[in-house]
């Protein structure tokens, strides 16, 4: 007899296997039946813990390969304490890892010294195991969590790796000598660091707001940072989608409170005055970060396009929903209007395992996708100039979701040049990010509920936008506090 956890195993693979949107056909395989399986039969016999059932969760999650879909974790409610450490792959010493930040502990000498080992576990083990545990198009994006979560112990207990007092460490230094230490948590994250000279732009290390400008006369460039792709215009029509109306005044309330916080209540007027500017000085170049920008509403990259000079056509992506019982049950303002313009359009109701593409067989409003009709509260000046100059967008890791499909719209289109290194996730395939609670346990996790292609359908099969220039941060660059990206999107040589 099932006991409540592998109630909720069975209620979650069933719940994929009737309406995870695996348009392509290639993630609900027999594999998937017989993962299934096994995560059934398995959640039966999990230690008695919370944190043992979503890690259970996010493995599962994890091997269906998409980056909106996975258990809700949060290791930083899991225990007390966090450990001083950092280590990424640099494209140096053949990929391996190399030591950026850590625990007095250790010298200072063994800063930039290549990590051997974490918790008696080969490092190339252990990242392994990262990137069957995180959930993720590509590697960049799962190493991107690797390093965010480095700190916390329960996030090395969820890869097999340490218990929650300790976690061993063996580097080898520079010089060429090997250190080992066994690192324990403390009361805050105040790691030693490599040291750094003056940053060339302290201005591009990430800003406290969702929108950030800067403008750089002296080699003819405008710098907009663009931390998020979600703001309060975008967000203000859509809380009915989510929220019940009794709710709706309240809901309403928290986010415009939390949007103002995060410095994200209008793109539209942070693009006017930046493109106003741009004309005004004859600026020659703009650079768009999107380096720390996790997505949102693809619309508010529409709104930057909208400023450059583009063709009469632009390719771009459709978004495809199924009008089944799943999508009324997490969208269910978007299930009835989009439903009831298909039906308009195409004279019938969408049959349930029907894919639709909203935009052709729905809306029928193009690249724009409304934007730019009377009455959208999305602004767009067309008193000013459109942009002829040259375009750079900085991608990184982190750029995923809604950023990830700008750069590739731009990438796609000719309209810029992409510098960096990877995004985190491909600009196609399932998308969004509905959080349900499994019935029983009350887990949390994420699942796609809908799927989207990139603009240029003839790379729909790569994993990332890859840069057309790469330029990723080295030993030497983290020391002398440059910016690769900035610096070749700039220009300016090193």
């Amino acid at each position: 007899e099932f006991d409540d956890r592998q109630r909720d195993a069975y209620y979650l693979a069933r719940l994929l296997w009737a309406h995870y949107p695996d348009r392509d056909g290639d993630r609900l395989d027999s594999t998937f039946l017989v993962r299934s399986a096994r995560f059934i039969r398995e959640a039966g016999s999990l230690p008695d813990s919370a944190l043992a059932w979503r890690i259970h969760l996010q493995y599962y999650l994890a091997a269906l390969g998409d980056g909106h879909t996975g258990a809700r974790l949060d290791f930083s409610a899991e225990g007390t304490g966090v450990y001083d450490l950092d280590f990424a792959r640099l494209p140096q010493v053949g990929g391996h890892p190399l030591l950026l930040g850590v625990d007095s502990l250790f010298p200072a000498a063994a800063l930039g010294g290549r990590v051997v080992s974490v918790g008696g576990v080969d490092v190339e083990r252990v990242l392994a195991r990262a990137h069957r545990f995180h959930q993720g198009e590509n590697p960049y994006y799962k190493e991107y969590l690797l390093r965010r979560y480095q700190p916390l112990p329960s996030y090395w207990e969820a890869l097999g790796v340490a218990a929650s007092d300790s976690l061993g460490l063996t580097v080898v230094a520079p010089g060429g000598d090997t250190l080992a230490a066994y690192l324990r948590p403390g009361p805050r994250y105040d790691p030693r660091f490599i040291e750094v000279d003056t940053l060339t732009f302290p201005f591009a290390r990430r800003q406290p707001t969702g929108f950030f400008t800067q403008f750089l006369p002296e080699v003819d460039a405008a710098y907009l940072q663009m931390n998020t792709s979600l703001d309060w215009t975008a967000m203000r029509p859509e809380i009915g989608n989510y929220v019940a109306w009794p709710l709706r005044p309240a809901a309403r309330l928290a986010a415009r409170r939390m949007q103002r916080q995060r410095g994200a209540m209008d793109f539209g007027a942070v693009l006017q005055g930046f493109f106003a500017r741009v004309a005004a000085d004859g600026i020659g170049r703009v650079v768009l970060d999107l380096r720390y920008n996790s997505g949102g509403d693809e619309r508010l990259g529409r709104q930057f396009v909208y400023y450059l000079d583009t063709p009469d056509s632009l390719r771009s992506g459709e978004v495809y929903y199924r009008f089944d019982d799943y999508l009324r049950t997490v969208i269910p303002g978007d299930y009835r209007r989009l439903g009831g313009a298909f039906a308009k359009t195409q004279g019938r109701r969408a049959a349930p395992d029907e894919w639709v593409a909203i935009d052709a067989q729905a809306l029928g409003e193009g690249f724009w996708q409304g934007i730019d009709a009377p009455g959208s509260p999305f602004l767009l000046d067309a008193s000013i100039p459109k942009f002829t100059g040259e375009v750079y967008v900085l991608t990184g890791p982190r750029t995923f979701s809604a950023a990830a499909l700008l750069a590739a719209t731009l990438q796609d289109n000719d309209l810029a040049t992409v510098v960096g290194t990877p995004t985190g996730n491909r600009p196609g395939g399932p998308t969004g990010a509905s959080l349900i609670e499994l019935p029983h346990t009350k887990a949390l996790v994420r699942l796609s509920y809908l799927y989207a292609t990139r603009p240029d359908a003839g790379r729909a099969g790569e994993d990332a936008v890859y840069p057309d220039v790469t330029a990723p941060h080295t030993l030497e660059s983290l020391r002398r506090g440059g910016d690769p990206a900035l610096e070749a999107a700039l220009g300016l040589s090193r």
